[in-house]
Order: structure tokens, then C-alpha cells, then sequence
């Protein structure tokens, strides 16, 4: 399966009336890609190869107005940030796209360069009525979530290994895990309310926590230290809203001795 099919498949589940967006680097910046998304009433913001955007630059240098801005680029505070139109032929509804620079002067430049600054543009269907040039790149720059939520469900699930040799098994193997990942992002939120965590701090504040499993008068029991009992009912209490988590049998044991 293909780009196009993949988001054909995508988004022709999406109800219509919800807003959809896509954010992606430079490898979906084709014409097949501009028009599926379109086509799916879907706005983008897409990282602009250079080959496409450096003709751009050199015939609209002299007609584009740069303004300073506060977004860092290549480590560097003395940015500017400027955009214009980018004429396509074949477009469903429309002529035109628009592209977002943000530069910053070129320090160590080498004999094949041939700008006094270092670009990097993107390309997004938005007009500047919608969206603002600093937002388009801001709203980009949200991808190195996306890249960091996959690094972490790949470390955190071990998604680098299949373990079975059969497709079929893979697959179920696999949902399993994404379902599993999405439950322990969730609770994160417990943990760093603010913004979550990778899965490897979920696991050790919720997970694994040092404890001892007590079977007694058919009844089970989990003992553990008394600061680590508050912290699991303190978590408890933030996720009951969603999660119906039995903490009945948890009590406190200060001479419980790991």
C-alpha cells in the first residue's frame, strides 16, 4: 500500500465535520500526495524539498518582506521568517500553495553555498488568513512529538521485534501492543500531569514498584512500603475517573522490610 492509498484509507473513516490536518517530512511533498490530502478536505503543513524550493526563492527573493522572529533555527535566535506562493499545475480547486521560510545567517559557509543564510521552508495549503507564518512553522515543529512518540512505543513495546513468524499473529501481536502503549500513555498524565512521559518513567512510578504479593485466607494481598502505598492511591485517585482500579486490599505496612 502505497501514500495516497494509505491516506484514502485513513480519511474516508473520518467524519467529515471533524477538522483533520497532516504533518509530514519531505518525502510526501509530490502532487499525488497535495491532491489526496485536498481532495480529503485534509490541511497539511509538509516539509519542502530543496530542489523544489530554491527555484522558488531565487525568483521571489526580491518581492518577499522578511520579519524577525522569536523561533530558534540551527541553534540560533537571529531568525526571520517570510512566505510565498507556490504556482502548481494540477491542483484540485485551486493554482497555488504556499510556502513558509525561516532563515538565519549562514556563519561557516562553505564554497558550495550560494545563500548568505540557511533556509527551511515548508508548504501547506493555509492561507495567511488562516495561519500566521510563525504558527505554520510551529505547527510543523510539532512532528518531533510524533518521530519521539514513535521512538518511545518502539523502545517501550519492543516494537523492533515481532515474536511470531506468522503475519496474521504479528498483527494481533501488534494491535495488542498499541492498545497496551495508549493505556500506559494515559496514565503518564498521572505521573507528569502536565505533558506525560516516556514509557520507561510510567513503568517505574506505576509499574514497577517494589512489593510483595500475600495469599491468605483465599484472599491476595500486595504489601508494600508505606511511601509507596500513598503514591499508588495519590495515582489511584487521578485515573479513577476513567480506570475502576480495586485498591481495597492495599494497606500501609511500615515494617514491611524489602
Amino acid at each position: 500500500m502505497d501514500a495516497t492509498e494509505l491516506i484514502h484509507e485513513t480519511f474516508s473513516k473520518i467524519p467529515k465535520d471533524i477538522k483533520k490536518y497532516f504533518v509530514a517530512d519531505s518525502a510526501y511533498s509530490t502532487m499525488e500526495i497535495y491532491n489526496s490530502l485536498i481532495n480529503h478536505n485534509c490541511n497539511f503543513v509538509i516539509n519542502l524539498k530543496s530542489t523544489s524550493w530554491k527555484p522558488l526563492l531565487t525568483k521571489n527573493r526580491k518581492r518577499m518582506k522578511w520579519t524577525p522572529t522569536r523561533l530558534k533555527f540551527f541553534e540560533s535566535n537571529n531568525c526571520q521568517i517570510s512566505s510565498t506562493l507556490y504556482p502548481l499545475k494540477g491542483l484540485p480547486g485551486r493554482e497555488f500553495l504556499r510556502v513558509v521560510f525561516i532563515r538565519t545567517p549562514n556563519i561557516n559557509p562553505t564554497k558550495e553555498d550560494n545563500y548568505p543564510y540557511r533556509y527551511y521552508a515548508v508548504v501547506t495549503d493555509m492561507s495567511e488568513s488562516e495561519i500566521s507564518d510563525e504558527k505554520v512553522i510551529k505547527f510543523y515543529r510539532r512532528r518531533s512529538q510524533v518521530e519521539n512518540n514513535i521512538k518511545d512505543i518502539k523502545n517501550g513495546m519492543d516494537f523492533h521485534h515481532f515474536p511470531c513468524m506468522n503475519l496474521k499473529a504479528n498483527n494481533v501481536w501488534g494491535l495488542i501492543g498499541v492498545i497496551a502503549y495508549n493505556l500506559m500513555r494515559y496514565a503518564s498524565f498521572a505521573v507528569v500531569p502536565e505533558k506525560g512521559c516516556f514509557l520507561e518513567t510510567t513503568r517505574k512510578r506505576i509499574v514497577a514498584i517494589a512489593g510483595e504479593v500475600i495469599t491468605h485466607a483465599r484472599s491476595i494481598e500486595i504489601r508494600m512500603m508505606n511511601y509507596i502505598y500513598k503514591e499508588v492511591c495519590r495515582v489511584k485517585a487521578i485515573m479513577n475517573s476513567v480506570f475502576t482500579v480495586d485498591a481495597n486490599r492495599l494497606r500501609p505496612h511500615d515494617d514491611f522490610k524489602t
